[in-house]
C-alpha cells in the first residue's frame, strides 16, 4: 500500500514537473515570439519611414522648383515643366498653380476653364527651411478621379497631389502604418494617412514601443524632416501570424512546450533520484547501525616530551554494502541531521569496549570518544555509559569524551552535562578548539579538562601565517587555566618540536605518530612497546566529586 502511494506521489511529481516545464517553455516561446514580432514591426516602421522621407523630399523639390521658376504663371512652358516633373516622379501624381485659394492650372489637364477652389486645409505647419506655411488636406477627392482620395499639399502658390497608389504601401497585414507630420512649435502631430492611433505627440516623438488595448505601437520620426510613422500590430496577430522570417507561433509553442515538458520531467526525475538516493543512503546507514556494522579505527595519542603512546582517539568507520568506505564527515552529518547520531555513539562505545577492554583494564592506556550535542543533552547518556563500563569492568577514567565547540552552544545545559561526566571520572576534551565561537574564558566556565588544538593552527607552525601568532596565546592561556593540551594534525618533527617546547606536558596526535588503524594493529603496537602495562588507570571519580 505504501509502495503504491509512493509511486503515485512520484508519478504526480513527474507530471507536475512536465506541466511546469511546458508552462515555462510556453511562456518563453510567447515572449520570444513577441520579441521577434516587435523587431519585425520596427523594421516595417523603418522601411515605411524611408519611403515617407523620400516622398517628402520629392514634394519639397516640386514646391521649390515651381515656386521660384521664371516661367509665366500657368503658361504652356510652365505646364510642360510640371508635366515633365510628374512624369519622372515616383510619389507626385499631379502639380497645380494656386492663387488666392483657387487652382488655375494642373499638370494633368492644363489651364482650367473654371478655377477650382481648394478645400480648407486640415493641417498647417511651418516649414523649418524657410519658415513658410504648408497646408495639408489629407482626405480630398481628386479633380480627375472623384472616386479616389488623395493628399494635397500647398506651399505658397504650388499645390502637390500625392499618388493614391502610394498609400497601399502603408498596409502590410497583419501590420499597418500611419503617416504623420509633427509641428515642433505646438508639440503636436497630425495624421496624413492611416488610422489615428491613440498615442500622444510625446509618445510619437519618443519613438518607444507602446502597448495599449492589446495593440503594440512602434512610432518612429525622421531626424531630417517633419515626417513620422506609427506602425501597429495586435498581440493576437503577433502570436498567430508569421512575423518576418520567423515561423508561426503555434508551431514554435508546440516545439517549446514539448521540449519544456521533457526538461521539466528530467528535472523532476533528477530530484526524485537524488531524493531516493539520499533516502536510500540514510536507510542503509540506519540499517548498518541496527546491525552494528559501524567499526572503529584508532589514532594514537602520544606524550610529546617522552614520545610514549598514552592513548588513542576512537574514530567511527563505515563500509557500505558495495564495499565503499563512506567518509565520516558524510555519515556522521547525515545521522546528526536525522537525529540518530546517539546510536552511533553507543555503537562506538560498544566497539571500544569489545576491542580494547583487556588493554584498558590492565594499563593506563585511555581512549577518547567523540560525542555530539544530542548525547550531551540526553539525560540517559551518562547512565548507559556507566552501565556498560561496569559490565565490561573498564575504569571510568579510561574513557574520555571529545566535544566539539558547537555542541556547547547551549551553555547552561552543556555545563551541567559536562559536570556530571567529570564527576563520573571522565576526562572532557574540547575538540577542534579555536575554529568556533568559544573563548578560553568560556571554556573555563564549562570546566573542561583539556583542549585539542585544531590542525589548522598546527599547519601554521614554521610559517608567517597570521594564525601562527594566535598559537602562543592559546597555549599560554591554557597553562594559566590548568588545561591539558592535545595538538592535532602533527605531521612533521618541526611541529612536534615547537609544541614540545612551547607547552610542557602537551600531547600530540597526527600522522607523524601514526594514522588511524584497526584495533588489532593498535594492540600489537602497544604490546610491542609495553606501554603502561600493569599500570592501572586511577579512578578519579572520588577526586572529581570533591
Amino acid at each position: 500500500m505504501d509502495t503504491k502511494r509512493q509511486r503515485a506521489k512520484y508519478a504526480a511529481l513527474l507530471i507536475l514537473g512536465g506541466v511546469l516545464g511546458a508552462g515555462l517553455a510556453l511562456e518563453m516561446a510567447r515572449t520570444l515570439q513577441i520579441r521577434f514580432s516587435e523587431e519585425a514591426l520596427l523594421r516595417y516602421a523603418q522601411s515605411t519611414l524611408r519611403i515617407e522621407e523620400s516622398s517628402a523630399q520629392e514634394i519639397q523639390a516640386a514646391s521649390d522648383q515651381f515656386t521660384g521658376d521664371k516661367l509665366a504663371f500657368c503658361s504652356d512652358d510652365e505646364i510642360g515643366a510640371m508635366r515633365r516633373f510628374v512624369y519622372n516622379a515616383t510619389f507626385v501624381k499631379d502639380i497645380g498653380r494656386v492663387k488666392d485659394g483657387f487652382v488655375y492650372c494642373i499638370s494633368s489637364v492644363g489651364r482650367l476653364e473654371t478655377q477650382v477652389q481648394l478645400p480648407p486645409p486640415t493641417i498647417s505647419l511651418i516649414r523649418p527651411a524657410d519658415g513658410k506655411r504648408i497646408d495639408i488636406t489629407p482626405s480630398n477627392k481628386l479633380l480627375l478621379a472623384p472616386d479616389s482620395i488623395g493628399v494635397i499639399l500647398v506651399y505658397k502658390d504650388v499645390s502637390v497631389v500625392l499618388n493614391p497608389v502610394f498609400y497601399a504601401q502603408f498596409d502590410n497585414p497583419p501590420m499597418r502604418a500611419s503617416w504623420l507630420v509633427r509641428d515642433p512649435r505646438r508639440q503636436t502631430v497630425g495624421y496624413i494617412f492611416g488610422a489615428s492611433e491613440p498615442l500622444s505627440a510625446a509618445e510619437v516623438v519618443a519613438g518607444g514601443l507602446v502597448e495599449r488595448g492589446g495593440i503594440i505601437y512602434q512610432p518612429l520620426c525622421s531626424t531630417v524632416r517633419l515626417t513620422c510613422v506609427v506602425a501597429a500590430e495586435s498581440l493576437a496577430d503577433m502570436l498567430t501570424q508569421r512575423s518576418g522570417y520567423y515561423v508561426r507561433f503555434p508551431m514554435t509553442a508546440a516545439v517549446f512546450s514539448a521540449t519544456g515538458a521533457l526538461f521539466g520531467i528530467s528535472i523532476a526525475s533528477t530530484i526524485l533520484l537524488l531524493y531516493h538516493r539520499q533516502r536510500s543512503f540514510v536507510y542503509r546507514l540506519r540499517r548498518a547501525v541496527r546491525r552494528g556494522e559501524i567499526t572503529c579505527a584508532y589514532q594514537p595519542i602520544v606524550d610529546l616530551e617522552s614520545g610514549e603512546m598514552i592513548g588513542a582517539e576512537a574514530l567511527a568507520r563505515w563500509t557500505d554494502d558495495t564495499g565503499e568506505a563512506v567518509p565520516p564527515d558524510v555519515f556522521i552529518v547525515a545521522a546528526e541531521e536525522r537525529g540518530f547520531l546517539g546510536q552511533i555513539t553507543s555503537l562506538v562505545l560498544e566497539r571500544v569496549l569489545s576491542d580494547l577492554a583487556p588493554l584498558l583494564k590492565a594499563s593506563s592506556f585511555h581512549v577518547t570518544i567523540n560525542i555530539s550535542a544530542s548525547d550531551l543533552m540526553d539525560p540517559r547518556f551518562i547512565a548507559r555509559v556507566e552501565q556498560r563500563l561496569g559490565q565490561a569492568g573498564v575504569p571510568r577514567g579510561a574513557i574520555g569524551f571529545e566535544i566539539t565547540e558547537h555542541s556547547t552552544a547551549l551553555k547552561d545545559e552543556a555545563k551541567v552535562a559536562i559536570a556530571r561526566l567529570r564527576e563520573a571520572g571522565h576526562t572532557i576534551y574540547l575538540d577542534d578548539f579555536g575554529t568556533g565561537y568559544s573563548s578560553l574564558a568560556y571554556l573555563h566556565d564549562l570546566h573542561a579538562d583539556a583542549i585539542k588544538i585544531d590542525r589548522a593552527f598546527t599547519k601554521t607552525v614554521g610559517t608567517e601565517a597570521v594564525t601562527a601568532s594566535v598559537v602562543p596565546q592559546i597555549l599560554d592561556m591554557a597553562c594559566r587555566l590548568g588545561l591539558k593540551v592535545i595538538v592535532e594534525g602533527i605531521e612533521t618533527e618541526e611541529q612536534a618540536a615547537y609544541f614540545r617546547v612551547a607547552c610542557q606536558g602537551a600531547l600530540g596526535q597526527g600522522w607523524l605518530y601514526g594514522r588511524p588503524v584497526p584495533a588489532g594493529e593498535l594492540i600489537a603496537v602497544v604490546a610491542a612497546r609495553g606501554v603502561g602495562i600493569n599500570d592501572p588507570v586511577v579512578d578519579r571519580s572520588a577526586e572529581r566529586s570533591k
